[in-house]
């Protein structure tokens, strides 16, 4: 996935100048700019979480780009933002609404009876 997701940056970052990029250094090493930058990353991975004030500037910066971009939403499409949030496990939720609305309205039954 990270494999993909670099080929996807290089060739961005390339832009016009990709097959310009090809015919410098080569197609076949352009092939495995990829390759050699999810190594990079791998290799640089482990170092970069285990400094913890590093990881806690860095999700500050998540934080507030997070909150803004939400803040500009409408409130239809943050409902949608929600809705594909949930949506995979969508089924879940309707069950254990049945569930405890099943239950709820047992408990009520025999307390109150009918």
């Amino acid at each position: 996935m990270l494999d993909q997701v670099l080929r996807e940056s290089v060739d961005d970052a390339a832009g016009w100048a990709k097959s310009v990029v090809k015919m410098t250094v080569g197609s076949q090493s352009y092939k495995r700019l990829p390759g050699l930058a999810t190594t990079e990353v791998l290799d640089l991975y482990p170092r970069v979480f285990e400094d913890a004030e590093f990881a806690e500037n860095q999700s500050e910066k998540i934080r507030v780009f997070v909150t803004e971009r939400m803040s500009i939403l409408s409130p239809e499409d943050f409902s949608e933002l929600l809705r594909s949030a949930v949506k995979q496990d969508e089924w879940l939720l309707f069950v254990h609404g049945a569930v405890l609305g099943s239950f709820a309205g047992f408990l009520h039954l025999a307390i109150f009876g009918v």
